[in-house]
């Protein structure tokens, strides 16, 4: 069984342990009317699409919710899951993400086999043969309870003076899709330590032999700042993209960086698409 663990504006200490000291106001900050509108886009429009032209479909991404999440979009979450076979909800009270993953890990281990357990990001997506590849790559090196999987290699996303460009990437234990082998006697959660220290503490099977994901860079991964008027608000999103835009072309001397990603999504850049949307999902 493969399963995915996706974090949906669930309020608790993550890997990252950081959590507001003030549980109501972290929730005003991370359920603002904006905030959610921008999230629901890029869930929708980033991770769904690659997660309904997998390959293989034989798996299931579970989706973390507060059980307090206002209920206009929990429904809007239900909607989406009911015309998927490949997505569940798991709403939880916890506070803290091995708490409330494990509720849902041990109940899948009742038949005693061995599981592969990955991570996503709502703005995330990964390669169309990304669930194909893990499980060949689970079954036919029967890899031990605790072991890593990753592929290292794939895009970043960026907007470079409002035309959508990306970048080749290496990153050997990335967030968009790590994975855990998961069995009874060992359960290493998907969220239990920072994705980057996975293969300081884990024995690890690393491919870098295909594309595996694209890692979407924008300014809207924060919950501050959402109190701006939406005017301000896209001109906060575009100053950011243009500082992330500015690291990668210091950074990467990648044949691939600066090329637009093509002439679709040139036309129709995050940065236009966002816009758009906020304008017809201001606060009421």
């Amino acid at each position: 069984m493969i399963v995915g663990h996706c974090r949906f504006s669930w309020v608790g200490f993550s890997d990252t342990g950081r959590l507001a000291t003030d549980i109501e106001r972290a929730k005003i900050e991370l359920w603002n009317p904006m905030r959610m509108a921008i999230r629901f886009w890029l869930f929708e429009q980033v991770l769904l699409p690659s997660l309904d032209t997998q390959i293989d479909q034989g798996f299931v991404v579970s989706l973390l919710i507060s059980d307090d999440l206002p209920q206009k979009y929990r429904d809007r979450l239900e909607a989406i899951v009911q015309e998927r076979k490949t997505l569940r909800i798991h709403a939880t009270t916890k506070k803290d993400i091995d708490e409330a993953l494990r509720e849902q890990i041990s109940a899948s281990q009742l038949d005693g086999n061995k599981e592969v357990h990955f991570r996503i990001d709502d703005d995330d997506a990964v390669s169309s043969k990304f669930i194909e590849r893990l499980r060949h790559i689970f079954t036919r090196y029967d890899l031990a309870e605790g072991t890593v999987i990753c592929f290292p290699r794939g895009f970043r996303s960026f907007i470079h003076n409002g035309v959508a460009k990306q970048s080749g990437h290496h990153n050997p234990y990335h967030a968009q899709g790590l994975a855990f082998v998961v069995g009874q006697k060992l359960q290493v959660l998907p969220f239990k330590m920072q994705h980057g220290n996975a293969g300081r503490r884990r024995p690890s099977y690393v491919d870098p032999s295909f594309l595996s994901f694209n890692y979407l860079l924008h300014a809207a991964n924060t919950r501050k700042g959402y109190n701006a008027t939406t005017e301000e608000q896209i001109e906060i999103l575009r100053s950011a993209s243009s500082t992330h835009a500015n690291r990668i072309f210091k950074q990467d001397d990648s044949l691939m960086a600066g090329l637009p990603i093509d002439p679709a999504i040139e036309k129709n850049s995050m940065t236009r698409a966002l816009a758009i949307h906020l304008k017809s999902s201001e606060p009421d």
